[in-house]
């Protein structure tokens, strides 16, 4: 199992002529909830948000280039 401490969000930092309409910002990882058919709580440890102004930022860094969405 992976330790909270271990996680490490990456940050997108996309190139202006690269950036498609559509940008994801990851905002969280793993889960609370233990679902008879899902892996991802004994995988991926229990649920981590990143922290909101890291989110923030990245939002604001993937828009102005072109990224609608």
């Amino acid at each position: 199992m992976i330790e909270v401490e271990d996680y490490r969000f990456l940050d997108a930092q996309p190139q202006p002529s690269e950036t498609p309409v559509t940008a994801l910002v990851t905002i969280q990882k793993g889960c609370d909830n233990h679902c008879a058919f899902c892996v991802v709580p004994a995988t991926r440890g229990r649920e981590v948000s990143r922290p909101a102004d890291e989110v923030v930022a990245e939002a604001g860094a993937s828009s102005p280039p072109g990224a609608r969405e």
